[in-house]
């Protein structure tokens, strides 16, 4: 099998690093032929190619007249010329019997997809497009934080701010744009979560039969339980301390992801809370505010780059707060429950698929962060119910295996495959 992954990078971000796990994992299971086109590559590994920045003077000058272009006319992704050339050139070349596309918005300032491609790529072989939120149903933010325009068309957008954003209100037309794209493409859909797979099937986004659900995986080998005194010795914990962990790209620069709804968690935490209690901030970036909290005591653990000193700070903690306003199937969740750390999220998205209320975490609703509040507290002021939730969290995490998911893409890659060869034999026998 030949395998053509594009996506916005090859390890940088969730989705890329959800996409880099299974490829991993379909060459060493499979001996699957594969290779990665991506827009910004950050490893040096030899089977991904960048297709997003490199080129001739010339071939800048182009980007940035069209990317300017695009800023200019809210045209999100339309006119990507020197990139298109390069994608379909990479692939042409490689021939494979299936491309998996990834994240397809942002990789670079402008953008490095022209969504329109989905329908020349499908012409070289059937494309499995992976969703990692749901920019693909929108007319141009991963997340409507909910907005319901997107459902029946998109327009006129209260939100051109959110991410990616449009300078100019062109979200009806690329909803429209999007969606004959679809309808004129051998297009297969995969979302890692129920959620997305339910609003798929909800907008006929494709035929029923092309949506398909497959969790995203992770080692369960690597992301697993281990020695809790020595980690938190290793980080100079105290053995007795009541610990947080709370993670993000940008501690404090995302407004979906640890915005309002945990300065309002924190804050009512640090009310109820009858002793001290240490939140370990992993990511870029600080909290401010958090100095203000008598209760709680912040400890910066910066931008976080190796898996086994996350797996570490996992096991020194006793609960990962995440909580995010919308999201689809965050790795976090699946890593920190692999390690037998139970987590406290909202109910929103595919969260409620990772976190099970009383049995990886604690569930709470979006609009009431203070009450999660109460029962992050009541966790923590309670060994018994945190080692019964730990226990039960790693137990739960077995349905996340990297493996299980190689397997499943892999069983639909020949599927498609073969479907596509039975319709071209059919084709040319009634030639």
């Amino acid at each position: 099998m030949r395998v053509l992954s594009i996506g916005s990078s090859d390890k940088a971000g969730g989705a890329a690093i959800a996409a880099y796990r299974l490829n991993v994992e379909l060459v060493s299971q499979f001996r699957t032929r594969l290779i990665s086109a991506v827009a910004r590559k950050i490893t040096n590994e030899k089977d991904v190619i960048e297709v997003g920045r490199e080129g001739s003077i010339y071939a800048r000058r182009i980007r940035q007249l069209t990317g300017a272009f695009q800023k200019w006319s809210g045209w999100q992704y339309r006119f990507l010329p020197v990139q298109r050339q390069r994608i379909l050139s990479t692939a042409r070349r490689f021939e494979p019997d299936v491309i998996n596309l990834h994240n397809l918005h942002g990789g670079t300032l402008d953008g490095f997809f022209q969504t329109d491609l989905i329908v020349d790529l499908s012409q070289i072989a059937p494309v499995v497009w992976t969703l990692h939120d749901m920019w693909a149903l929108t007319g141009h933010c991963a997340y409507s934080m909910g907005c319901d325009l997107w459902r029946d068309g998109c327009g006129p957008c209260p939100h051109l701010n959110f991410y990616p954003p449009l300078a100019k209100d062109q979200s009806a037309g690329l909803w429209r744009w999007k969606r004959s794209i679809y309808a004129h493409s051998d297009l297969t859909i995969v979302t890692p979560s129920k959620w997305l797979g339910q609003l798929c099937h909800e907008t006929k986004v494709v035929v029923p039969e092309n949506i398909r659900t497959i969790p995203n995986g992770i080692d369960l080998n690597r992301f697993s339980p281990g020695n809790k005194r020595a980690a938190r010795n290793s980080l100079r914990i105290a053995e007795d301390a009541k610990v947080l962990v709370f993670a993000a790209e940008r501690v404090g620069g995302n407004a979906r992801k640890g915005g309002k709804a945990l300065e309002v968690t924190l804050r009512r935490l640090n009310e109820v809370a009858t002793s001290k209690i240490d939140v370990l901030l992993v990511g870029e970036g600080e909290l401010p505010w958090i100095r203000e909290l008598a209760n709680i005591k912040s400890r910066r653990m910066g931008y976080i780059s190796k898996e086994p000193d996350l797996v570490q700070i996992f096991r020194a903690a006793d609960l990962f707060l995440f909580p995010t306003e919308a999201d689809n199937l965050p790795n976090t969740l699946v890593e920190a429950i692999a390690c037998g750390l139970p987590a406290a999220t909202f109910d929103v998205g595919g969260c409620g698929e990772v976190i099970k209320d009383g049995v990886s975490g604690v569930l709470g609703a979006v609009d009431d962060p203070a009450e999660l509040a109460d029962r992050i507290w009541n966790h923590l002021d309670d060994p018994e119910t945190s080692a019964r939730l730990s226990a039960s969290a790693r137990e739960y995490a077995l349905n996340f295996n990297v493996k299980l998911m190689a397997r499943r893409y892999m069983d639909l890659f020949v599927d498609v495959s073969n479907r596509r060869a039975r319709t071209r034999q059919g084709a040319s026998l009634s030639a």
